[in-house]
């Protein structure tokens, strides 16, 4: 009981024992600057580290806890803690004991500086209430001056620091009429009531109204004052008066009839619309006729629905008056065939509030929307397609007579809308794997719930297959499509099956052409060595008619030696088992090297054979002797189609991270359409010359470039020559070991 008493308490406690064993609350322990709850007498004594009492404060206090258990009671002040921070008080109360027992001491502790401290505190939080409050608030003294503003006052005169408000001691309305403040402060000084009054004034730029109060204090503490910015509410008054003109004039525009009741049963308001409906004159209606009155008036004119019993249905509805809470609605089919909806309320003033609607187009436009619905269904049904409609719950909600056909599904289920995980099982005897199933109805959940579009295939067990696609739609729900496919699955495959045979065709007599290769090298060896035997006159003397064929044998040999030598490279590039030897080539160096080696062709031909190399080419890592074939090949044709005294020029420039090397001719050039076939295997041009080249040069230009991770480029005008550029990566961007080039 003690402890919950003292927890409720602002004040300390510590509950000693006979023993001088202790129990300390949690706030005399903090006051003490304790690390922990002491346990005894002893660690309430100074401990070197700012906690406990001081010194003489702990005498004191052993003192006082000696003279409680002697006389019961015992009180002290003064005490300081230790770290010197606080004084606290104590009040000690002795508990009744057995005979011969010490008793227990409950000590009280009090901050002697609480009681200030909170004052002073409550005092700045007034303050700071005052500075920060969102209105004006000032103080004058009993001589009218002002001796306290806060910031929003000082705002208002658009001032930063209240104090220079003070000083100069300017008043919030700042027009001759502010004398009339101070008589206002001094008459409820005078008077000790409040005084109150609305004045106008600019602040901020705008005008505002605010609403002054001011207040006498007790004594001679002048007059507290504060202002209202009322603004807001006298916009709103003439806001309100302004609405319920407009809100008068907005029904009347209205196209919808609308008629207010009052509690007499007497019309009260009613628009134009209104008067249109009962088609009466608007005179009449400002009359305010009786409820019941302008029901006869209205039949009269055959404004309401036809009636077996009039006056009980005119009845009904006056006693609506007495017995309607919720609004009610009742359909008005009249004699001109159109239909209206008639909604009547309770007004909030009493009587009632009737609102008329033609809904005649909305029936029509229901009957439209049913014929519609009919209409697409009939369309679907007739579609080839299968197609369902699956909601976001997994509810069927709208398949054709294809769907049911393709699954061998009842109409007369699939009419109840049954759940996805129903029809799925329904088709499961058609589906040769059972995941075809779960990935049926994954399809339409990612359709529904993650917004994706899926498409799939799959083959059934009576050896049809099916494409479907589940594609969500706006309202959240998912279509799902079926297609017969199987009479193109079939012919695709048949089609893949021939591409197939003529792949491995191709493929065998590129086997063949390399292996042919291969056998014409050595019976070509051997003809080659005979015949440079012969021209070296080593078996004797020759004539020049005999020379002559030997050179021709030579030539043709060398020709020949160059033809396989292409072939065979082609071949092990379409096999995939070329690797490139891979090193750093100076480009300078690489050009030079092949410009020697057909400048004498081109001297020939009178060629004018020049180099563009630009500065700062540097290196390129590459396969040297594949990069000179690509050169060389490029140079050589372009010597072939170039007539005599044409120029042929090798460039070379960096782009980045790439290199780009380029031959250019004055040659014969390529037609347009021919143009993207002049790298193809034995291809060349309708406009080259008989015999000149077997059109595998560029082929192979093509695929030691790819193998480099490199692309060709070509431009070329008839009559006025071809350029070839090979872009070429500076760096090593291909993957170790031998690579395919890209088949022709």
């Amino acid at each position: 009981l003690y402890r919950a008493l003292a927890a409720a308490s602002r004040d300390g406690y510590l509950l000693i024992g006979p023993d001088d064993r202790l129990v300390a609350s949690e706030q005399a322990r903090t006051w003490l600057g304790l690390r922990q709850a002491p346990d005894s007498m002893a660690e309430l004594a100074p401990d070197g580290m700012g906690g406990g009492f001081s010194g003489d404060a702990y005498a004191h206090f052993t003192q006082l806890l000696a003279t409680a258990r002697q006389r019961g009671t015992a009180q002290g002040g003064a005490l300081l803690v230790a770290s010197g921070e606080r004084r606290l008080s104590a009040r000690l109360q002795a508990q009744a004991a057995g005979p011969g027992q010490a008793p227990t001491v409950l000590a009280w502790l009090q901050d002697d500086g609480a009681d200030d401290a909170s004052a002073a505190a409550a005092s700045a939080l007034a303050a700071s209430i005052v500075d920060a409050a969102p209105l004006p608030i000032w103080l004058h003294d009993a001589a009218m001056r002002l001796v306290l503003v806060n910031r929003a006052y000082a705002a208002a005169v658009e001032l930063a620091d209240p104090r220079s408000v003070v000083e100069n001691n300017i008043e919030l309305i700042a027009h001759p009429r502010a004398s009339t403040l101070q008589q206002m402060a001094q008459r409820a000084l005078e008077q000790k009531a409040p005084q109150r009054r609305t004045e106008h004034t600019v602040i901020g730029g705008e005008r505002r109204a605010l609403d002054i109060i001011q207040i006498p204090l007790d004594g001679d503490g002048g007059v507290a004052g504060f202002a209202i910015d009322i603004t807001a509410a006298e916009q709103a008054r003439g806001e309100i008066a302004r609405f319920n003109e407009a809100h008068a004039e907005t029904l009347n525009r209205l196209s919808t009839p609308v008629a207010i009741f009052g509690p007499d049963k007497h019309l009260f308001y009613f628009n134009n619309a209104f008067a249109d409906l009962c088609r009466l004159d608007p005179d009449y209606l400002a009359a305010r006729p009786h409820h019941g009155e302008l029901l006869e008036m209205m039949r009269e004119n055959r404004r309401v629905p036809e009636q077996s019993d009039f006056p009980a249905w005119k009845k009904a509805i006056l006693h609506q008056y007495v017995t309607l809470i919720e609004p009610a609605e009742d359909m008005w089919h009249l004699a001109d065939d159109t239909t209206w909806r008639v909604v009547s309320q309770p007004h909030p003033l009493g009587g009632l509030l009737v609102l008329f609607e033609d809904v005649s187009d909305k029936l029509a436009l229901m009957r439209s929307h049913d014929t519609l619905i009919k209409v697409q269904q009939a369309t679907l049904n007739n579609l080839r397609e299968g197609v369902a409609v699956f909601g976001a719950d997994g509810q069927l909600q709208l398949s054709n007579a294809g769907f049911a056909r393709m699954w061998d599904l009842p109409e007369d289920h699939l009419a109840q809308g049954p759940h996805l995980r129903d029809v799925v099982a329904r088709c499961q005897p058609l589906l040769i794997h059972a995941e075809d199933g779960d990935a049926l109805a994954d399809a339409v959940r990612s359709a529904t719930i993650a917004r994706q579009r899926v498409a799939a295939r799959m083959a059934l067990s009576d050896e049809r297959v099916i494409d479907y696609a589940a594609v969500p739609l706006p309202d959240g729900a998912a279509l799902l499509t079926f297609s017969d496919v199987t009479d193109s699955f079939r012919i695709e495959r048949a089609l893949r099956d021939r591409n197939e045979a003529l792949e491995t065709a191709d493929r065998l007599k590129s086997e063949f052409v390399a292996n042919m290769s291969y056998e014409l090298r050595t019976p070509l060896t051997s003809i080659s060595g005979f015949a440079e035997m012969l021209d070296r006159e080593y078996f004797g003397p020759l004539n020049d008619k005999q020379k002559a064929y030997i050179q021709d044998i030579l030539t043709s040999s060398a020709k020949l030696q160059l033809l396989i030598n292409d072939i065979l490279d082609l071949a092990i590039t379409e096999a995939g088992t070329i690797a490139l030897e891979k090193s750093d080539v100076a480009v300078h160096d690489l050009v030079q090297s092949v410009i020697a080696l057909t400048a004498e062709p081109a001297r020939a031909k009178k060629l004018v054979l020049e180099t563009r190399l630009a500065k700062g080419c540097g290196r390129i890592h590459g396969d040297e002797r594949r990069l000179k074939q690509v050169l060389y090949n490029l140079i050589v044709n372009a010597i072939h189609f170039t007539p005599e005294g044409g120029h042929v020029t090798v460039g070379a420039k960096r782009e980045g991270d790439m290199l780009e090397l380029s031959v250019a001719d004055t040659g014969i050039g390529i037609r347009e359409d021919e143009q993207a076939k002049v790298f193809e295997r034995f291809h060349r041009g309708a406009n080259a010359a008989q015999g000149k080249g077997a059109g595998l040069g560029l082929a192979l230009v093509r695929s030691f470039v790819e193998l480099h991770g490199g692309t060709v480029t070509l431009t070329s005008e008839l009559g006025k020559g071809t350029t070839v550029v090979c872009h070429l990566p500076c760096r090593d961007v291909t993957q170790g070991g031998p690579r395919r080039a890209a088949a022709s």
